[in-house]
C-alpha cells in the first residue's frame, strides 16, 4: 500500500507547552503517596530503580496545596506507588476528602497491584470517593504475570485473582495494565480471553517493557538481598533483561491482541487500549491517553512524598525533577521550570521528528518516555508503534472482519473536549 504524503505541522499540535493551554485544559498529577515503597518486588519496577527514598507519605496538606496552585485548571488526580495502599487506611480516607474538597478535581484513580484490596478498602472508597477509578496491575495469565513477584520470589497472581473476584462481586468495574513482555508475545488471544473472563474488568491496556537498556539489577537497601533481587539479577544479561521486549514484537503483539478483541465481539464490553486511540486518532476524535494526544509530558507531574515535584514518573529521575512543592506558587512557575528542563527539551526534540512523519495521524507522535527508552542506543528514533517505512504495511489477517464495524458508541464523534492526559490507570471508553 502506496504512502500517503503529508505537509509538516508545528511541534505545539503535536506537543503543547503548558504555557499554551488555558484553563480549560486539565493537568494530570501523579501522587506518589509512599513514593517507591511496595509489599511486592516486580522485577521489572521502573519505579525502584530510580533508587529515591522511600517510606514517607504524602498528607493532605501537599494536596492542597496542588489544587491552590492549580486553582484555574481542571485537575485529574491518580494515587500511584509503589503500592499506594501501604500510606494505610487513615491516610487514603484524609487523602480522599482533601481531594473532595477541592472543586478543581475531575477525576480521582487509583493503580494498585491488588493484594491488599478486601471489603474494609472497598468500603472506605465508597464512603469518601464513591467515583473512584480503579486500576489493577495483571500481566494477563499466571505466565505473563511471572514477573510480579513477592520479596520471597514467590507469585503474586493468585492473588490478584481473589482481588478481581472480589471487585466482580461488588460490582466495582475496573482497568487492567498489561506489561508486555516475553512470557505473553504469541499468546495474545488466550491473554485477551482470560482478562475479559472477570466480570469487573472493562478496560485492558497494554504496554511495552522497552527497558533494553537496564544493564544491572536495582540496588537493595540494607544487607539481605531478597530473593526477588537475586531473581532479578540472574534475568539481566549482556544484551539486557529478559523481560525487555523489542518494539517490533511489542507491536505484532498489539496487532494480534486487537485482531481477537474485534473477531471475538470483545470490543463490545472490553476497551483495549492503545487500540481505541489509535481508532479515535483516525476518526479525528480526541484520546485521553497522553502518548495519543498533544498534552503529553508538560501536562502530566508527578509528586513525591519528601515534596519532589516533577514531570511524568515514566522519565527518569532526578533528571525529571522541576522543583519542591514548597517552591511552586503558581502554575506558571511549573511551566518556567519545565521551560528550563534539559530532559522536557530533549522530549520536544523527539517529538519535532514526527512534524513531518506520515503516521502522526495515527499516533499523535507517542510518547516521549517510551521513546526515549527505546532510543537511547539507537542512532535513528522512529515511533516504536509506527511501520517502518521500507516496509508495507501488513494485510489484514486472514478471516478478519472488514474494516466497518460496529465499535462502541463512545468511539462515535462528540464536541471536543480538552480532556485530563492519563498515562495510568485506564478510564472509561475515550
Amino acid at each position: 500500500m502506496p504512502v500517503t504524503r503529508t505537509a509538516s505541522i508545528d511541534l505545539e499540535s503535536l506537543y503543547a507547552p503548558l504555557s499554551s493551554t488555558g484553563p480549560d485544559t486539565a493537568v494530570s498529577v501523579i501522587l506518589k503517596l509512599r513514593g517507591e515503597t511496595c509489599d511486592i518486588d516486580c522485577l521489572y519496577c521502573f519505579e525502584k530503580r530510580k533508587e529515591s527514598p522511600g517510606g514517607a507519605r504524602i498528607s493532605a496538606e501537599q494536596v492542597h496545596r496542588l489544587g491552590s496552585i492549580f486553582s484555574g485548571r481542571p485537575l485529574s488526580v491518580e494515587l500511584h506507588g509503589g503500592e499506594p495502599l501501604t500510606a494505610g487506611r487513615e491516610r487514603i480516607a484524609e487523602i480522599l476528602d482533601a481531594l473532595a474538597a477541592q472543586p478543581n478535581i475531575i477525576r480521582v484513580s487509583l493503580q494498585t497491584n491488588g493484594l491488599q484490596l478486601d471489603d474494609a478498602w472497598l468500603d472506605l472508597f465508597e464512603r469518601h470517593c464513591p467515583q473512584l477509578e480503579i486500576g489493577i496491575s495483571l500481566d494477563g495469565d499466571a505466565l505473563g504475570n511471572s514477573w510480579r513477584v513477592g520479596y520471597d520470589g514467590r507469585p503474586t497472581y493468585p492473588q490478584v485473582i481473589e482481588a478481581l473476584e472480589l471487585l466482580g462481586r461488588r460490582e466495582r468495574r475496573v482497568g487492567v495494565i498489561c506489561a508486555v513482555t516475553p512470557y505473553v508475545l504469541g499468546r495474545a488471544s488466550e491473554v485477551m480471553e482470560h482478562l475479559a473472563s472477570f466480570p469487573a474488568v472493562t478496560t485492558v491496556s497494554l504496554v511495552p517493557c522497552f527497558d533494553a537498556a537496564v544493564t544491572r539489577s536495582t540496588t537493595v537497601a540494607g544487607s539481605r538481598t531478597p530473593t526477588s533481587r537475586a531473581l532479578q539479577r540472574r534475568a539481566i544479561g549482556p544484551t539486557g533483561p529478559a523481560w525487555a521486549v523489542t518494539p517490533r514484537q511489542y507491536a505484532d503483539f498489539v496487532l494480534e491482541a486487537a485482531h481477537h478483541w474485534v473477531a471475538d465481539g470483545l470490543f463490545r464490553r472490553v476497551k483495549l487500549e492503545p487500540v481505541v486511540s489509535v481508532i479515535r486518532r483516525l476518526r479525528g476524535l480526541q484520546t485521553r491517553s497522553c502518548h495519543f494526544s498533544d498534552l503529553k509530558c508538560d501536562h502530566v507531574l508527578t509528586l513525591y512524598p519528601d515534596d519532589r515535584l516533577g514531570s511524568c514518573d515514566e522519565l527518569p529521575w532526578p533528571q525529571a525533577g522541576l522543583a519542591a512543592l514548597g517552591d511552586v506558587h503558581a502554575a506558571a512557575d511549573v511551566a518556567s521550570a519545565q521551560g528550563s528542563s534539559p530532559l522536557l527539551r530533549q522530549a520536544r526534540s523527539l517529538v519535532t521528528k514526527c512534524t513531518t512523519c506520515d503516521y502522526r495521524d495515527t499516533c499523535g507522535a507517542g510518547g516521549p518516555p517510551p521513546l526515549r527508552r527505546r532510543g537511547r542506543r539507537r542512532r535513528v528514533l522512529r515511533p516504536p508503534h509506527a511501520p517502518d517505512r521500507r516496509r508495507r504495511r501488513p494485510a489484514r489477517p486472514a478471516g478478519s472482519p472488514a474494516r466497518r464495524l460496529l465499535f462502541p458508541a463512545a468511539l462515535a464523534p462528540r464536541p471536543p473536549q480538552r480532556h485530563a492526559p492519563c498515562r495510568g490507570v485506564p478510564g472509561p471508553l475515550g
